[in-house]
């Protein structure tokens, strides 16, 4: 009987509610500041320290390829659904991919709406161009493929794209998508003439330029590089350097998840398909 007075034309909340957790506060003088006196930003880090990551494959039975990437507190699950017939596709000997990128209502401190906006098209069309060398077309010609990228948490904007990247990479994978290579992406932040590695949202705000970079660790060649504000030559090829350090280090983790996928997959009758694999702040650290 229950079930009938459910609205299925609407997303249902949960029966049972909660008071939700304030919000944070302003930060104080000394959380504004990037290193204490020990050198040390506030989570602990280094400067040229990524989070920790955190890979699951499998994260959506539903799909046909799924991942869950956590790094830090950025959260990001991808779907990917196909290849599917595609009737409007003029080239018949290639197939289209398609990437959605979407920021959750309750991913950031402020809630968001439910419509699209324009920074939410621009990140869907990197990560489009960052994904596109490492796929190999020819192998679903006259069809589609839908990927689906949501950010559930966001801690650094910038960096919740970068892990898009590499959630939407293993989904492909996980999807048996023909690749060339695995697509790992990290970021860099410029802050007081420092190249600092993986900005959290709070360190987004004392930068004054970033840098985004995608990488095919295998075939060592970058698939897209976006860097915003005015650094000088020397900076930024620091900041590349350190970013494909980084990727290499996220690629051999990622392939590792897919490798331990298809073993259990293989070895059971009855596979859960879900994979985790946890990279600490030690090996993480260039």
């Amino acid at each position: 009987m229950a079930s009938a007075n459910i609205d299925r034309k609407r997303i249902n909340g949960p029966e049972v509610s909660v008071i939700p957790l304030p919000l944070e506060g302003e930060a104080s003088a000394e959380e504004a500041l990037l290193l204490n006196h020990d050198a040390k930003r506030q989570d602990g880090r280094n400067v040229e320290t990524v989070r920790p990551f955190f890979i699951k494959t499998g994260a959506v039975p539903a799909a046909d390829g799924s991942a869950f990437v956590e790094q830090g507190n950025t959260k990001v699950i991808c779907a990917v659904y196909g290849p599917r017939p595609d009737r409007k596709l003029t080239d018949t000997d290639r197939g289209r991919v398609t990437v959605e990128f979407r920021l959750a209502p309750f991913a950031q401190a402020k809630r968001r709406g439910f419509v699209k906006d324009v920074v939410e098209k621009e990140y869907s069309q990197v990560l489009e161009d960052a994904l596109a060398p490492a796929i190999v077309f020819e192998s679903f010609s006259k069809a589609a493929v839908d990927v689906f990228v949501t950010v559930l948490e966001d801690d650094g904007t910038l960096a919740a794209v970068a892990a898009g990247v590499s959630a939407a990479s293993l989904a492909l994978a996980d999807a048996g998508i023909e690749m060339f290579d695995l697509v790992a992406a990290c970021t860099a932040g410029f802050v007081d003439d420092m190249v600092v590695m993986d900005l959290t949202a709070t360190e987004e705000k004392l930068r004054k330029g970033s840098m985004l970079l995608a990488y095919m660790s295998s075939l060592n060649q970058v698939s897209q590089v976006i860097q915003t504000g005015s650094v000088g030559a020397t900076t930024a090829e620091e900041a590349m350097d350190f970013c494909i350090d980084a990727c290499a280090e996220i690629h051999t983790l990622m392939s590792e998840a897919l490798v331990a996928a298809a073993h259990e997959t293989q070895f059971h009758t009855t596979p859960t398909n879900n994979v985790a694999v946890v990279d600490d702040d030690d090996d993480m650290e260039l």
